[in-house]
């Protein structure tokens, strides 16, 4: 049982992570069939695999006091799912008009379908519970037999459907400029080929049940547990087309941040010069693009308060070995500024004389006329500083 719990549990929380995610969404676009049916679908799936571990199979039993509850209310919501799906499909492919005529028949056809399946339970001798073979254990019971097949062929259909029009989407030519939607339908429809893999299986098992072969009866409790891992390919098709165009804008987040962590060694050696100076905006503690353009203004103030300090006999000597470790005309640079700020401020802490350095003798720090030309130059310094 600790395997089925881990596997629902899990797969359930992570499709109410993603319902989370999108119902902002839904509140900005509160009129969108498209995205109800999409939050429909991810609500129905969730809820499904949730009441599908055993935990709470037993904690469902318990309340209402009915065995084996769980059956049709874990069915039904799948019957709901697939529905769902389909109105998605529907809501997507086809004009608002045309999408709402065939959502009123899915509508229709999959709520008969639950109203069918409540009443063949209801009729049925379920009196023994079973958690996870419920489906191999009364597959020859005639009503039983009839409820399976109400719930297993119409949530075959849907789902085998929203794989087709999901794949087909993708390859259409008006798609060709949307990359990140395509890949993202790819993945959705990976994702419903598990489901759709489970449904067969359990088609299949309950065929040959009748006809008295047990000998795959195995297959049909573990191809539920199979199913339910297309949460994680479902995952990346709800996330991929929202997230992937703004990749660019990550990747600037975390050269940001690693701008920042470079800067940083250097920025706190300093920032005793001036560190009235050191400030952050309200609301910009996180924002790193932020904190390197204080690093940078900050770097430049902390650099021109110790300016009187900067040594040229220190830029002379660090120049030279650094010509004769053949580093690059770049690099030396920066290593002799890095010498010349650290021989400045240990001047500065200990309290003695500022120099006068002959006007000619000190170099204004090569910054560049760019904020790109800036950091690059700052962060070769602070690399040579650390080292």
């Amino acid at each position: 049982m600790t395997i089925f719990n881990l596997v629902y549990l899990g797969c359930g929380v992570l499709g109410v992570l993603v319902l989370v995610y999108k119902i902002p969404d839904l509140r900005r676009r509160w009129g969108s069939p498209l995205l109800w049916s999409l939050c429909a679908v991810i609500l129905t799936s969730a809820t499904g695999m949730l009441l599908a571990a055993p935990a709470n199979i037993t904690l469902l039993r318990d309340i209402t006091g009915i065995t084996n509850i769980a059956a049709p209310v874990v069915y039904a919501l799948q019957v709901a799912y697939s529905a769902s799906a389909l109105s998605l499909v529907f809501f997507w492919r086809f004009d608002p008009a045309v999408a709402w005529r065939r959502v009123r028949w899915v509508f229709a056809g999959y709520a008969a379908a639950i109203v069918v399946m409540a009443a063949l339970f209801a009729i049925s001798d379920v009196h023994i519970e079973r958690q996870v073979d419920f489906i191999t254990y009364y597959a020859t019971q005639p009503t039983i037999a009839v409820f399976l097949l109400v719930f297993i062929v119409p949530t075959l259909v849907g789902n085998s459907v929203l794989v087709h029009q999901c794949w087909q989407g993708a390859k259409t030519a008006d798609r060709a400029d949307l990359p990140w939607l395509r890949r993202g339908l790819r993945c959705y429809a990976v994702a419903v080929c598990f489901p759709v893999a489970c449904y067969l299986i359990l088609l299949v098992v309950l065929a040959l049940d009748w006809f008295g072969l047990r000998q795959l009866d195995p297959l049909s409790t573990a191809a539920p547990a199979v199913g339910a891992l297309g949460i994680f390919p479902a995952l990346f098709g709800v996330v991929l087309p929202v997230w992937g165009p703004r990749r660019p804008v990550v990747r600037r987040w975390v050269r940001a941040w690693r701008i920042f962590f470079t800067l940083r060694p250097l920025h706190r050696a300093l920032r005793a010069v001036n560190d009235d100076a050191v400030t952050v905006a309200a609301g910009k503690a996180l924002d790193p693009h932020h904190r390197v353009r204080r690093q940078l203004t900050e770097l430049s103030e902390f650099r021109l308060g110790l300016e009187p300090y900067l040594d040229p006999a220190v830029r002379q000597a660090a120049l030279r070995r650094g010509s004769e470790a053949g580093l690059p005309a770049d690099e030396t640079a920066a290593v002799a500024e890095a010498a010349q700020l650290r021989a400045a401020a240990e001047t500065r802490l200990r309290g003695a004389a500022a120099p006068r350095p002959p006007t000619d003798a000190v170099d204004e720090p090569q910054d560049g006329s760019s904020l790109q030309a800036e950091y690059t130059w700052w962060m070769r310094v602070a690399k040579a500083y650390v080292e």
